[in-house]
């Protein structure tokens, strides 16, 4: 089953401004959505009609109405709205349409339909998807890739953090946060430290050794970092379902056991380092001199 996807620029009717709109497109007797008002009757009839397309209910306010019947332009062609559907937006478009092949062949005149994006084969109950792809690697040419579902959302999920700029910018806002933290928490316990010595000098003349005195200050640096990481992570969960709002519940932001433990660990990390390098002055701290 062929699916075809191209960019579409949807007119505001409203506003008069013109929004990029992702397109995808199929033929209406193939069960390529799971959306289920797409799977009706009255649905597949709806897509054949010329030059209409069902628009998503989660794409963004700024591309305007969304009554059925509403005509308005994509790329400079009159368009009808003929149905709806909830499938939501991304990294890629803010709204989505779905439309016929036939009119996909139309609005994107002169691509054919020869030019498809994914062939999707649905496959029998029980078959090994990890055989059938095998097999049908062996079929097509060598330009051709062959995905399992799976395989192809952690494609996906790749090259959205991996090669585009937005997993570079959280990635660098990650590392910019540890050397910042770092700097500042350092900076907290040499305060500390400086504004007690006194009492630092006073165990080591009393006997405490330095191996004490140190896992004193880590310990200082362990309370810091349970203490900044709560709010914080209070912070991010109201982040995180601000989000997701802001997207319509499109963009799938979870805050998962994983991130939660894998912060903790680089915040617990980043607290001992700075006790590390703090502690060095409370170790050092020498009792005849700072009561001389």
């Amino acid at each position: 089953m062929p699916l075809y996807a191209e960019y579409a620029l949807w007119k505001n009717p409203e506003t008069k401004i013109s929004r990029a709109m992702f397109v995808y497109a199929f033929n209406p007797n193939d069960p390529v959505f799971l959306m289920p008002e797409l799977n009706t009757p009255e649905g597949r009839q709806a897509l054949q009609q010329p030059n209409g397309a069902f628009i998503d209910r989660l794409s963004r306010p700024e591309f305007g109405p969304q009554t059925l019947g509403l005509e308005t332009e994509a790329d400079r062609r009159r368009i009808t709205i003929v149905g709806q559907y909830e499938l939501g937006g991304g990294f890629a478009a803010d709204g989505t349409l779905i439309m016929s092949d036939q009119n996909f062949r139309r609005f994107f005149e002169p691509r054919s339909l020869d030019q498809v994006n994914l062939g999707l084969v649905t496959l029998e109950p029980g078959a090994d998807p990890e055989r059938v792809k095998a097999a049908i690697t062996e079929q097509l040419a060598a330009d051709v890739e062959v995905y399992t579902k799976p395989e192809i959302v952690r494609k996906e999920s790749r090259f959205w953090i991996q090669t585009t700029s937005i997993g570079f910018i959280f990635g660098l806002g990650v590392v910019v946060s540890f050397i910042v933290g770092t700097v500042i928490v350092y900076q907290i316990l040499y305060t500390d430290i400086r504004d007690h010595l006194r009492e630092y000098a006073t165990l080591k003349a009393i006997g405490y050794g330095g191996g004490y005195l140190f896992k004193t200050v880590i310990q200082e640096a362990i309370i810091l970092a349970i203490m900044g990481y709560t709010p914080g992570l209070i912070l991010a969960l109201g982040l995180y379902e601000l989000a997701v709002n802001a997207t319509a519940g499109a963009l799938p932001m979870q805050m998962t056991l994983f991130r939660v433990v894998f912060v903790l660990t680089l915040t617990v990390l980043m607290c001992t380092l700075s006790g590390l390098i703090s502690v060095r002055k409370a170790v050092t701290a020498d009792p005849a001199e700072v009561f001389a």
